[in-house]
């Protein structure tokens, strides 16, 4: 709800409903962005949604600061517009009670975020591609598995051959200092 669309004095209740809680605003709080809301949803909204508009998220942190400091958190001429349009739903608010007798003409009619099953058809695909992404992992972490396997086979091999061919020379090597005793003793 923008400001330039409440500047008139015949408000509709849809003019002064708070967009969160969709009851009429109590003590409203008109945020730079111009959207309003009732004091109760402002200060849950600030305490839980790190101070940001809950409509078009834009930061308020700097002026919620300034707000509170100056003490000028409520809209009071807003404010004033409100009890003077809506006094009987502005004092059942107040006193906590609900009001039961909205008429059509006050109903707030809400935008759909989405078409029907549109999230769930979202939910599917980003499940279908993250099952995907697990399977493809599988198979690169399986073709891991067995590079690393067949490169440590290959490596135990060539440890074995290394091995044979250090004892073949070893051999070669008594072989030979068997002969040339052998060579210098007849001599």
């Amino acid at each position: 709800f923008k400001m330039e669309a409440l500047v008139s004095s015949n408000l509709r209740f849809s003019d002064c409903a708070c967009p969160v809680c969709l009851s009429v605003l109590i003590e409203p709080v008109t945020m730079p962005c111009d959207h309003e809301l009732c004091m109760p949803c402002f200060k849950q909204n600030v305490e839980e949604a790190n101070f940001t508009c809950p409509l078009c998220r834009k930061r308020i942190s700097t002026w919620v600061r300034r707000a509170t400091r100056t003490n000028s958190l409520v809209n009071t001429k807003r404010w004033c517009q409100i009890q003077k349009a809506f006094p009987d739903k502005v004092q059942k608010r107040l006193q906590g009670v609900e009001d039961d007798q909205t008429s059509d003409e006050e109903f707030i009619s809400i935008t759909p975020l989405s078409e029907p099953g549109a999230i769930r058809d979202e939910y599917m695909k980003e499940l279908h591609r993250v099952s995907a992404m697990k399977k493809e992992q599988e198979v690169e972490e399986d073709a891991s598995r067995n590079l690393i396997q067949q490169l440590t086979e290959e490596e135990n091999e060539k440890e074995r051959e290394r091995r044979r061919i250090e004892m073949e020379d070893e051999a070669f090597a008594h072989n030979l200092s068997s002969d040339f005793a052998q060579v210098s003793s007849a001599h």
